[in-house]
């Protein structure tokens, strides 16, 4: 349900008012007998009230911080009892249910206004079923269900290609669009005084007390999606006389989120240039692998911008500083996928500009899947994943929330007709209560990290499974082949299950849940 939170926040939201009075626990919330709660909200003033319930079995209430305790619900038919202080009036009753599944995984009974409740006694009763959000409230007009005027487009999340920003069209202190600041805080600002040129600034001077990244790596903000790969990112950058002859300018393209990953370019002020795997430890040196280096003729301009480009296609790397070739055909890993970066090697006041991000190479055209139509009965493999954030048809699943995997272009779903070690996966017509097609995963985590995704009908003890010769299979438990995996992690915008988030070098180039696997690849051409 992909509007299903807009919905879950408006059973509480389009009842209720800023000064409302949240009821105390034992007056009016509290725990349901068989699992679920329930909370009142009342206004001071007119004495209307708003009762909400809800009752998410333990599948469906992962939480990432802090991880849940185990519980248990069941369906029940709960009786309230109103005080005698309490406001009489017609009860507008709206209900949704968040686990009742249509087989495509769609929840078809969202935020739907029932027959209004009746009070026999100073009682009323609910029938609370799993998965129920409810509603009692004595507010019954103004909620509303509303549908847009015109269909709601697929969602197509791609940053359109070429992209560039000179920042002269934001206000002062602002960030920039579509630029995430992962370590660091960057800012729009003046290149100099309180007019001119416009230009996107580092603004923490200092090592702070860190988050995700504990102050290993340099200031950096990204922009784009997990899946790219063929980039050209070009940026004109210029350092604070401060820093002018130990800081350097980064770019990088395929870089993981906090920058441990993908492809960086860092040139220095006093000259020194490297590219190198994962971003600059602080201080300036490279934190993985080092691809090449050099040391230009002269130092950087410090009263001047400078302009580098770095080009990342396949296995291949080309840059620029100021137009003129640094480097051309430095052979790079081609396993990392991941976002555009601009940063710098340590905590100064780097000033960015003229950003420009844009695709290269052959495989930015829109990819042929080599498999046959998708039918029931037909086994599901594996092969490497479409590049560059790029959907073929064979490898665009859906992770549905009743824990089918849901091939979106055929309306089937995986399921595992053999729940045994070793056996294989298959298309079938989808049957969200059928165990052998629930595959369970911490949807909080599987986003961006790798997990596992086992099989309810095996008791939780099956994992899904994969070798680099395209084989999808049920194992028992972790193998030790070094070649075999039994973790996944999902990529939304492309629809893809990859077996890497960030790049696992033993494993190769990703590769994606399909319908066929690639036609005679040998595990050497897999591994780089």
């Amino acid at each position: 349900a992909p509007f299903g939170p807009v919905w879950a926040t408006a059973h509480t939201t389009q009842f209720t008012q800023v000064g409302w009075d949240l009821i105390e626990v034992g007056s009016g919330s509290g725990q349901l007998p068989a699992g679920g709660f329930y909370a009142t909200y009342a206004d001071p003033k007119t004495g209307d009230w708003t009762l909400t319930i809800s009752k998410i079995d333990r599948d469906h209430a992962s939480c990432t911080r802090p991880a849940l305790p185990d519980f248990h619900v069941q369906a029940e038919n709960v009786t309230f009892r109103l005080a005698s202080s309490v406001k009489r009036s017609t009860l507008a009753l709206w209900y949704s249910n968040f686990e009742d599944y249509r087989p495509d995984g769609q929840v078809p009974t969202l935020f739907q206004r029932l027959d209004d409740v009746e009070i026999k006694d100073d009682l009323i009763t609910l029938e609370v079923k799993v998965g129920a959000v409810i509603t009692v409230s004595t507010i019954v007009k103004g909620p509303t269900k509303g549908a847009p005027p015109t269909p709601i487009p697929e969602s197509q999340p791609s940053l359109p290609l070429p992209f560039f920003d000179d920042f002269e069209s934001y206000e002062i202190s602002k960030e920039g669009k579509y630029w995430s600041d992962q370590i660091g805080s960057f800012e729009v600002h003046y290149e100099s005084g309180a007019s001119g040129n416009k230009v996107m600034r580092q603004m923490v001077p200092e090592l702070p007390i860190g988050w995700g990244d504990g102050g290993s790596y340099g200031p950096v903000t990204l922009n784009g999606m997990r899946e790219w790969q063929d980039l050209t990112v070009t940026v004109q950058f210029k350092l604070p006389e401060a820093a002018a002859q130990t800081g350097g300018g980064c770019v990088a393209t395929r870089a993981s989120q906090m920058w441990a990953d993908g492809i960086t370019l860092c040139v220095f002020g006093n000259g020194r240039w490297f590219l190198a795997e994962g971003g600059p430890k602080l201080g300036g040196k490279p934190a993985g692998a080092l691809l090449t280096s050099g040391t230009l003729p002269k130092p950087l301009p410090s009263d001047k911008f400078s302009t580098i480009s770095l080009t990342t296609i396949g296995s291949i790397a080309w840059a620029k500083l100021d137009g003129q070739v640094l480097f051309s055909g430095v052979q790079i890993p081609d396993v990392d996928t991941g976002f555009a970066i601009v940063g710098a090697t340590d905590w100064f006041a780097i000033q960015l500009d003229n950003v420009r991000i844009e695709p290269a190479g052959p495989r930015w055209s829109p990819p042929v899947s080599p498999c046959p139509a998708a039918a029931v009965g037909m086994p599901l493999q594996l092969r490497p994943c479409a590049s560059n954030g790029l959907a073929v048809d064979d490898q665009v699943f859906e992770l549905l929330p009743d824990w089918g995997i849901f091939h979106k272009p055929s309306g089937l779903c995986a399921t595992a007709p053999n729940a045994s070690t070793g056996a294989g996966v298959v298309l079938a017509k989808c049957d969200p209560n059928d165990v052998k097609q629930q595959f369970v995963n911490d949807y909080t985590l599987i986003r961006d990290n790798l997990q596992p995704i086992s099989l309810r009908a095996g008791g939780g003890k099956l994992h899904l499974a994969g070798d680099l010769h395209g084989n999808l299979f049920l194992e028992s438990c972790a193998s030790s082949d070094s070649g075999t995996w039994h973790k996944w992690s999902y990529f939304p915008n492309t629809r893809q299950l990859r077996n890497e988030y960030t790049a696992i070098k033993a494993l190769g180039y990703p590769m994606c849940m399909a319908l066929c696997k690639e036609p005679s690849r040998t595990r050497e051409e897999l591994v780089i």
